[in-house]
């Protein structure tokens, strides 16, 4: 991948990702994939093996992160247990539930709030995260939640980026433009796991959306881009973000 990068500069660009649980062996890969191979940044998942992002054995890795500035994008992974539906593919539900979980483990184990350098990336609109985070927030303010402010807590989720991938209706695009607003959304497609012949659908929902302006869609196109990864000035030069 790193060659294919190198070669391609204006047609791919690359995450490491880690070799979890070995937190030793991730450290040093954060360092050859972001120092060696200037990497855009590192992948995470959800969970690995039912650890969440916010636990506690995972605090090497979000230091390290967080002490570079450093981009992370996060995918959904099956979650250690989930209800046995065998005529529905997995993912359609647990993978957005596996997002929001993540979330809502880092608000609540106050793990954001204590490395907030780290640009995080959730992937599919952050799943159920645009109708639950009030309600994640609410429950923040609780003595044995922490306490917090609900202002705090809902700004936090707030500043994370989300992807548009599997995000194809207007309901989800109200929603999640009603949580952040258009300056932290980014395209996604989900390529390869969303079938090709799907992609142009998704992409048709993002230019048909009536709620999005002009200057919102340039944003989720390229503008939030540009911002996020500042490598793309220098692959794009005529572009000016």
């Amino acid at each position: 991948m790193s060659g294919w990068a190198r070669d391609y500069p204006q047609r791919l660009g690359a995450f490491g990702i880690l070799p979890l649980p070995d937190i030793n062996a991730s450290l040093e890969e954060i360092r050859y994939c972001l120092d060696d191979l200037d990497f855009e940044g590192i992948g995470l998942y959800t969970n690995v093996n039912g650890v969440y992002l916010g636990d506690k054995a995972l605090d090497p890795i979000m230091g390290e992160l967080d002490r570079r500035g450093a981009v992370a994008f996060v995918h959904p992974a099956a979650p250690p247990e989930s209800p046995s539906l065998p005529v529905m593919s997995l993912p359609v539900i647990e993978y957005t539930f596996d997002t929001t979980r993540a979330i809502g483990n880092l608000l609540f184990t106050q793990t954001r709030k204590r490395y907030p350098n780290i640009k995080m990336i959730f992937s599919h609109g952050g799943g159920a995260l645009p109708f639950l985070a009030q309600r994640l927030a609410l429950q923040s303010t609780l003595p044995f939640h922490g306490g917090r402010k609900f202002d705090e807590s809902y700004a936090e989720m707030q500043g994370y980026y989300y992807d548009t991938a599997v995000t194809i209706g207007g309901p989800q695009f109200a929603a999640l433009k009603a949580f952040v607003g258009s300056g932290k959304m980014l395209t996604g497609s989900d390529y390869p796991y969303m079938p090709k012949s799907a992609v142009p659908m998704a992409q048709k929902a993002l230019i048909d959306f009536d709620g999005f302006s002009e200057d919102d869609r340039n944003r989720i196109g390229w503008t939030n881009a540009f911002e996020l990864f500042p490598s793309l000035r220098e692959k794009f030069p005529d572009i000016r973000a």
